[in-house]
């Protein structure tokens, strides 16, 4: 028994195929143009942010014994936190 398959069928069976190929291989690409986790070293230490989130550890300059003490922070209540809570000067005329 011979099997024969016509160029119009291979064509559009490798089409289907291709497009089937394509679409589990699909995977959305972020809006981020920045790697999620940046590094940034000083003269004083270094701090690691998490540009998704906002969190941060840095290592602070008191060591223990030779081990470096790491601080996790979140950089929107730390925002928050150093706010000047008084008015401006807009306010303060009003």
């Amino acid at each position: 028994m011979k099997i024969q398959i016509d160029f119009k069928s291979a064509i559009i069976g490798a089409l289907l195929f291709m497009i089937a190929f394509l679409t589990i291989g699909f995977k959305p690409s972020s809006n981020n143009d920045y790697p999620r986790y940046q590094a940034v070293s000083g003269e004083r230490g270094f701090i690691i942010l998490d540009t998704y989130s906002g969190n941060y550890i840095l290592d602070s300059e008191v060591n223990y014994v030779g081990k470096m003490r790491w601080i996790k922070g979140d950089f929107e209540s730390s925002f928050n936190a150093g706010k000047d809570k008084t008015k401006s000067k807009k306010d303060k005329k009003e």
